[in-house]
């Protein structure tokens, strides 16, 4: 916008100027073919011509203010990257290499390296936190996953076919199956039993409790006490009663 306003105020005085050469040479001729003018006209057109003179002065001072100064906030003054529009890189390109970069080095082939912002290990950090900081944001597409990882994947999936395939063989041996609900069923009358005390307000001592379940056949199972999982008891797998979502 300066620079159309300042070519604006050029083209006037060039025009200005020329109109002045036009008079100038149109009143030679006057005075050259009539003699004498009067001193009134000469004093008249004197004054038009100081004023005219008076604002190419006052154009001229406006073209030597310049152009008009930027004034940035102490954000804008932090920014030393200027914000592009348009990235210079796609997301998946700068994801699948913004690991791997780093400062220039004179082993790259560079006869000389400038730092004009901060001094090398200043860049150096700045670059460290900013590859931290996109490592946490952007999504890595070439990950895959160790050679570790496939082995025990493996694993575990013969494993849990074979407990599967556990659960299956004692849900349809019915002699299991059937001490299974007896199990269930006492843990269940137990369960009850302890919150009727509680409602009533009395407390079984630590002697009680064990005295009931030294009378009970089938106590309730700890599962961080349990050392095999396909066996708690009578054959019956700790899993016996998984559905598909619990495993």
């Amino acid at each position: 916008e300066w620079r159309v306003q300042q070519a604006e105020r050029e083209r006037k005085r060039i025009l200005e100027q020329r109109q002045k050469e036009v008079l100038a040479r149109a009143k030679a001729t006057d005075e050259a073919s009539a003699g004498e003018v009067k001193d009134d006209d000469g004093e008249q057109e004197t004054k038009e011509e100081e004023v005219k003179e008076e604002d190419v002065k006052k154009e001229e001072v406006e073209e030597d203010k310049g152009p008009p100064q930027a004034e940035l906030s102490e954000e804008e003054l932090k920014i030393r990257f200027k914000p592009q529009a348009i990235p210079d890189l796609t997301e998946q390109v700068l994801a699948e290499s913004f690991a791997s970069f780093s400062l220039p080095e004179e082993s790259d082939g560079f006869a000389e390296i400038r730092y004009a912002w901060e001094d090398q290990a200043a860049c150096k950090n700045y670059v460290r936190k900013w590859i931290l900081a996109k490592k946490l944001t952007t999504r890595v597409e070439d990950l895959q996953p160790s050679e570790w990882f496939f082995t025990k994947l493996s694993d575990w999936q013969k494993i849990l076919q074979e407990w599967q395939l556990k659960q299956k063989e004692f849900r349809q041996d019915p002699m299991r199956r059937e001490a299974a609900k007896v199990r269930a069923q006492k843990e269940k009358e137990k369960k009850e039993r302890e919150e009727k005390r509680r409602e009533e307000g009395i407390e079984a001592c630590e002697e009680e409790r064990l005295e009931i379940e030294k009378q009970d056949d089938l106590a309730p199972v700890d599962i961080f006490t349990v050392k095999d999982v396909c066996d708690i008891g009578d054959g019956e797998p700790l899993f016996a009663n998984f559905m598909f979502e619990d495993w």
